[in-house]
């Protein structure tokens, strides 16, 4: 009986060894994808400072002279959050995927991803950078404040 429970130690002992250098490969795996995404959320942190702390252009309404460039009636958004998520990040992500998966395997996954994330991060930056430095009144402006001339009313 006691040999019977020192073998079944070892073999609990062999088991351990073995989840280990599953996790350890896991985790090794996982490592460069983790220090991959710190400059894309660091760029998605900038993002966020500038929309909140970078103060935007100012246009004068009169240099339009209500012009039709700025007289369109509002409209309610013709494409929605979800569909936007859908479209710029799930669809392509699912893509990138499916082609890894199917061809390439997991490191080239872990690429794929980070590649994917910093393409949106840098395109989120250069918009609201963007958007803050040289943005125009919305085409809908007149109908969207009820501009009486001199001053927004609503």
């Amino acid at each position: 009986r006691r040999e019977m429970g020192e073998a079944m130690d070892l073999g609990a002992e062999d088991e351990q060894r073995v989840r280990g250098s599953r996790l350890r490969f896991y985790l090794g795996e996982m490592k460069p994808l983790v220090l991959n995404l710190s400059a894309p959320t660091t760029l998605f942190f900038v993002s966020y400072c500038a929309d909140s702390y970078m103060e935007p252009y100012h246009r004068d309404v009169s240099e339009y002279k209500n012009g039709p460039n700025i007289n369109l009636p509002h409209k309610a958004s013709i494409v929605s959050d979800s569909l936007l998520v859908w479209l710029s990040f799930v669809l392509p992500l699912l893509v990138v995927c499916a082609v890894c998966l199917s061809r390439k395997g997991y490191a080239e996954l872990a690429r794929a991803i980070t590649a994917l994330v910093e393409a949106l991060a840098m395109s989120t930056l250069l918009t609201t950078v963007g958007k803050k430095a040289c943005g125009s009144l919305r085409p809908c402006f007149l109908s969207y404040c009820q501009w009486d001339g001199t001053k927004c009313l609503a």
